[in-house]
């Protein structure tokens, strides 16, 4: 598995079990928070995340991780504040 499947896997793990985090929340090296950051970038991209602004360092559920994800509906709640 490469390291952005490694990402994706991660942060979808994390926001449906949470519904929102910041970049530092996830568990990766240094020398990988680039990878990270472009993998997040495109999450969003495709709706599975989101957040206020391109400046915010709070992601969320997006769109699409809201409909397809089987989330609890407290945590979509959360994800929402």
């Amino acid at each position: 598995m490469g390291q952005r499947d490694v990402v994706w896997s991660e942060v979808l793990q994390v926001v449906k079990s949470h519904g929102k985090f910041r970049t530092s929340d996830l568990e990766f090296e240094d020398e990988q928070r680039a990878t990270v950051r472009r993998v997040l970038r495109e999450i969003e991209k495709y709706g599975w995340l989101g957040r206020e602004s391109k400046l915010d360092a709070t992601w969320r559920l997006g769109e699409k991780g809201r409909k397809l994800l089987n989330v609890h509906p407290d945590i979509i709640k959360y994800s929402e504040e």
